[in-house]
């Protein structure tokens, strides 16, 4: 790789065409491979934007995946070879290249000093210098975890299949399985005749998890291309607070480690390969062999070696300043990534222009830790987004008294459940529900009013009747004697009387605090209540205290975000408004001749972290990338609090 900084995956989508944008002015990025619906659709807007025929859309997951990549792949070949064959004029994308790069690059040095040459040994140095230009990786990342009707294996399918030659990135936890759908592709192993074609990347947040992730692959004869190190606070997205380990300790703890867990898994690795040359010698026939352990898809792989080196250590994770950067570079690792900072660079990430707006107006206050995630793991979010304003609204609605409620359709409580990505089992549901979902929510808020009237009952004051109907939950009520059906509730309804509670499964709502509600919710036991403050009674404050804490946890059910659709709806919005005749022309004519209102925006979720509140417009990749390499003008304010001071404040805050 040219650049010591890579883009990290962003959200679903945007990422999602980044290589494109960047990867023939030798930046690595990646692609976030969750919604392969998403991927298609950028195929066909590429496609009708350059004139291409690539066919029909794909009717799979696998060939959806194995498509799109396909295409990046190509398209950035040939964005490449145009660059190469530029001249160096001062002024060209060529020039570009190598102008991003950090003054000690090797390849920068080279390109300052072709300009002290003129006649033929110019034209020499230029071509050996565009004979070390490379284009940047392409990357795809799979959330292991995520693996609702084999989502997670057909990414690895697609990728596998695909033309790039780059990496995979597993992330969101360890799944076994995973790895052993991995293990069928010969592509992903060391040959005494050639380095994989496609390496593998653990995205990690701390030693151990490396370990067992690597010894595991270790055991299947893979070896681990890069460790990544992602702060498990000082990111967007989903925020990982167990370890509570400051990023500059793990990468430390790495560091030193790093010789002990290369050659573990090293001689992991050729214990394998003996195994499994031993057994293709033991037999010479063929269909033996096929069967033999070190096989992918019943051809053999013979010739598996270990790596000759250690593998590669980057860290991400609030780094955005060229002092931030260069400190975490002198623990002697290999690389960072930058994300949030690039979401202000329309030439690297995919979005629509209102959403880039409001990065640029938003403030480090506007990011915050939320309940939005569906999977129930805490959230760092932008309050000022679509998404987190339509979760407000429907709060809002919820608590509303009946003659002030709306009644509007968006605002009754969850979502439509459309792609089911983030489906899981759940006690009380015979089928894998989102907790965003309306199906879900619907019957949590239902739970969490029998719970309240369970407890209040137990010390004595019985509330008033006030369960909620399906009419208040936005649902019309059948008939009496009429059964429900899947199509009046667009869902089927749970078994009656299915408590969720702690006991029956991993993913029930306790009503009890937990680690992070100090930032998400206020939610006060009530035995830590003191004295009275409602002005009457100790008992009537204890009864307050109780409505409360559930109410809590309604607010927390209603601020479930639908992230799987709407945290690519920001690209969708772009292809629109890049390509609209392939989603807006039917529309239009539909809307001029009266027969159909004009279309809304659908929500938009974007987790960026705080530092998005330090950058205040759209910046130029050139600049971007001279302001984190400390070569050009600074874009952050000398006062921005550095990032290992921002991951130590919230840290602190968790402990207190």
């Amino acid at each position: 790789m040219v650049h010591k900084i890579h883009i990290p995956v962003m959200g679903i989508c945007y990422t999602a065409d980044t290589p494109i944008r960047v990867a023939h002015l030798g930046i690595t990025s990646v692609i976030s491979l969750v919604d392969d619906g998403l991927l298609e659709e950028y195929r066909m807007a590429y496609a009708e934007r350059l004139g291409l025929d690539l066919g029909s859309p794909q009717t799979t997951r696998i060939g959806r995946i194995r498509s799109y990549l396909d295409f990046v792949a190509d398209e950035v070949d040939r964005k490449f070879t145009r660059l190469c064959a530029e001249r160096f004029d001062g002024g060209s994308d060529k020039d570009l290249y190598f102008l991003m790069l950090p003054l000690d690059s090797r390849l920068r040095v080279e390109y300052d000093g072709i300009f002290a040459k003129t006649g033929l040994a110019r034209i020499a140095a230029e071509a050996a210098l565009t004979e070390k230009m490379e284009p940047g990786e392409i990357q795809a990342n799979i959330m292991v975890g995520l693996n609702h009707e084999e989502a997670a294996f057909d990414a690895v399918r697609g990728f596998a299949a695909s033309k790039v030659k780059g990496s995979l990135v597993l992330s969101a936890g360890v799944n076994l399985a995973v790895f052993e759908e991995i293990a069928k592709y010969k592509d992903f192993y060391r040959t005494r005749d050639k380095a994989p074609t496609k390496k593998i990347i653990l995205k990690v947040s701390d030693y151990r998890s490396a370990l067992v992730q690597g010894r595991y692959l270790a055991k299947k004869g893979l070896e681990v291309y890069e460790y990544r190190i992602e702060s498990g606070v000082n990111c967007g997205g989903h925020a990982f607070f167990e370890s509570k380990k400051l990023l500059l300790d793990v990468v430390r703890e790495f560091v030193e480690k790093r010789k002990d867990l290369f050659e573990t898994t090293r001689a992991m690795i050729a214990k394998f390969a003996q195994s499994v040359d031993a057994s293709a010698n033991a037999t010479a026939a063929p269909s033996a062999v096929s069967n033999a352990p070190g096989t992918v898809a019943g051809v053999p792989v013979l010739g598996i070696v270990p790596p000759a080196a250690p593998a590669r250590i980057t860290a991400q994770g609030g780094l955005c300043t060229p002092e931030d950067i260069e400190k975490i570079m002198s623990l002697g690792i290999d690389g960072v990534g930058v994300g949030t900072p690039f979401l202000l660079v329309p030439q690297a990430t995919s979005m629509d222009k209102a959403t880039r707006r409001m990065l640029a107006a938003a403030t480090p206050e506007d990011v915050y830790i939320s309940h939005a995630s569906p999977l129930g793991i805490p959230f760092v979010n932008l309050r000022t987004s679509t998404a987190a304003e339509l979760c407000r609204k429907k709060i809002e609605e919820f608590f509303a008294p009946e003659n002030e409620k709306s009644n509007a359709l968006e605002l009754k409580p969850g979502f439509p459940c459309r792609q089911h990505y983030l489906c899981q089992k759940v006690s009380g549901f015979d089928h894998p529900v989102c907790w965003a979902s309306r199906e879900y929510v619907v019957w949590r808020l239902a739970e969490i009013d029998r719970m309240e009237k369970e407890e209040l009952c137990s010390i004595g004051h019985p509330p008033k009747d006030t369960a909620r109907t399906d009419e208040q939950y936005g649902y019309s009520h059948p008939p009496k004697g009429t059964a429900r059906t899947d199509e009046q509730y667009n869902y089927s309804h749970p078994p009656k009387d299915t408590a969720c509670t702690d006991g029956q499964n991993d993913y029930s709502h306790p009503p009890k605090e937990d680690p992070y509600s100090s930032y998400c919710t206020s939610i006060t036991p009530v035995g830590n209540q003191k004295g009275c403050r409602s002005g009457g009674s100790v008992a009537t404050d204890g009864i307050h205290t109780i409505h409360e804490r559930y109410n809590a946890l309604r607010r927390e059910t209603l601020s479930r975000e639908c992230i799987c659709r709407f945290l690519g709806n920001a690209g969708r919005e772009e292809i629109r408004e890049k390509n609209p005749s392939l989603h807006y022309q039917p529309e239009c004519v539909a809307v001029a001749r009266g027969s159909k209102p004009a279309r809304t925006r659908e929500p938009v979720t974007i987790c960026p972290n705080p530092d998005i509140g330090y950058f205040n417009r759209e910046y130029t990749l050139f600049e971007m990338m001279r302001h984190l390499y400390g070569t050009g003008p600074r874009l952050t304010p000398k006062d921005k609090p550095s990032a290992f001071e921002i991951e130590k404040t919230i840290l602190a805050d968790l402990k207190t």
